[in-house]
């Protein structure tokens, strides 16, 4: 008799866990877009890589890594983004010099706004 009431809570009660769980990973993918635009970077595109990759159950996203050399050192930028937005991968060739708006994460430069210098 009890376990005809306890199983179906149990069952509620990961449902209700799960739902919530799959809400704020969907509300982490569309953040995914908002970046601190806390320093910005700019040189000469030496090397592109462009990958795609699972988040979250159906939702990708968009991984474009570039090498940028500039004066002083070159440094590894990424841009993330949700495969609702397109980066134009056309901007990116090799000797395009541009400038990256983001943040500093350890070795690597997370940027999502960038522009060409003329």
């Amino acid at each position: 008799m009890v376990a005809a009431v306890v199983i179906p809570l149990l069952f509620l009660y990961f449902l209700v866990i799960t739902i919530k769980d799959r809400r704020q990973k969907y509300e982490d993918y569309l953040n995914l877009d908002t970046i601190k635009e806390e320093a910005f970077i700019s040189g000469k595109v030496l090397q592109i890589d462009t990958k795609t990759r699972a988040f979250v159950g159906k939702h990708y996203v968009n991984i474009v890594t570039i090498l940028l050399h500039n004066k002083e050192h070159q440094a590894y930028q990424k841009a993330i983004r949700t495969s609702t937005t397109s980066i134009e991968p056309q901007v990116f060739t090799e000797g395009t010099e541009v400038i990256c708006y983001g943040y500093w994460e350890k070795d690597v430069f997370i940027f999502n706004r960038f522009r060409v210098k003329a």
